[in-house]
């Protein structure tokens, strides 16, 4: 690795990120003090990806599944060499591609009752992210597998490919929080993960003569925040994330307030107080899918959310069957949505930096 690296995922704040190597390189957890950190913000690293009890409830602490991969494979990525890798605006072919994989691979997953929400999507890890000395995004694939990302960049998506077993920079000159989808999958076949995830922009190489980009600053994040998913078909009970970071008023959200779970996550919607006086965050949106399918009333990616009070007849699941991320078989392949994937190809414009 690239001594003097800034390193930790996700969005940038004020604070060092959790957990890992507190040197300056530039592969994982550790975060040296002032640089941009990581996905787990100001708190240690998630364990494991693992939820701290099934369900959510009671003021209880609540983690999201991350992305995993075998040790030796995270060591063997995290110590290549960084190549520059740049973007493109989705293309038609992109979106026939993803069409052609979930027709293929489909299947009806089976939920116990309407009342839970969760998918398969999983949380990105964010000890696979780290920054480079011009605060751009280094991106650590270690799967034997391409890893596509897609997120939106000025409402247009946006996509970048990490080669199987390696990291890659990306320049994203623009300053702000981009959330973005981590899809891999072999040369032919089904992907085998989907995950969602953040990273903070306003990083680029200067060219000669052209002054160097200022360091990316973010709010400050609250610790064991309270939360709760507040939906049409039903409300959770309050719980805890780890972390939670308010990113002020979304216009294009009609100014409901934008937050980031566990320096991940995206979600909308309101501060309010809990029903002992807490202060607590109401979600009432989030984002499956970010640069695929725009923000609903959707599972949180990576968590497991049980709705106490849901009526089973307009549950989001029931509400759209045809929409769900599928289990394919007994292999437990993920399949992307079809009508998700689609949203591509309505959007249009130009591409981001390279």
């Amino acid at each position: 690795m690239d001594e003097g690296e800034p390193s930790g995922g996700g969005m940038a704040t004020d604070e060092a990120g959790g957990g890992g190597m507190a040197g300056g390189e530039s592969g994982g957890g550790g975060v040296d003090e002032g640089e941009p950190s990581g996905g787990g913000m100001a708190t240690d690293e998630h364990g494991g990806g693992g939820m701290a009890g099934s369900e959510s409830g009671g003021g209880g602490m609540l983690q999201p599944s991350l992305t995993e991969a075998a040790p030796a494979d995270i060591a063997a990525a995290g110590a290549t060499d960084v190549v520059t890798v740049t973007t493109t605006e989705a293309t038609s072919e992109e979106i026939s591609s993803y069409q052609s994989i979930v027709e293929s691979t489909f299947t009806s997953a089976t939920y116990s009752t309407g009342t839970t929400l969760s998918s398969p999507v999983r949380a990105w890890n964010s000890k696979w992210i780290s920054y480079d000395p011009f605060y751009r995004p280094v991106f650590t694939n270690p799967y034997p597998y391409p890893l596509q990302v897609v997120y939106d960049y000025g409402g247009r998506p946006q996509s970048f490919t990490v080669p199987p077993m390696q990291r890659a920079v990306v320049n994203v000159p623009q300053s702000g929080v981009y959330s973005f989808t981590g899809v891999t999958r072999p040369n032919s076949g089904p992907p085998s993960t989907v995950s969602v995830g953040s990273f903070s922009g306003g990083g680029y190489q200067p060219a000669p003569g052209q002054a160097p980009p200022q360091k990316p600053t973010g709010p400050k994040p609250i610790k064991n925040a309270l939360v709760q998913v507040s939906y049409a078909g039903g409300k959770s009970e309050p719980f805890r994330v780890k972390s939670l970071a308010d990113l002020g008023k979304d216009p294009s959200m009609s100014d409901a307030e934008k937050v980031l779970l566990d320096g991940e996550i995206p979600a909308w919607g309101q501060w309010a107080k809990s029903p002992k006086g807490e202060k607590m965050f109401e979600i009432t949106e989030t984002q499956l899918m970010p640069g695929i399918k725009p923000p609903g009333q959707e599972p949180l990616p990576g968590y497991k959310i049980q709705l106490v009070n849901a009526e089973s007849s307009t549950s989001w699941f029931n509400r759209n069957k045809t929409l769900m991320l599928g289990v394919a078989g007994g292999s437990g392949v993920l399949a992307l949505i079809a009508v998700a994937v689609l949203v591509l190809r309505r959007r249009g414009g130009g591409a981001a930096s390279g």
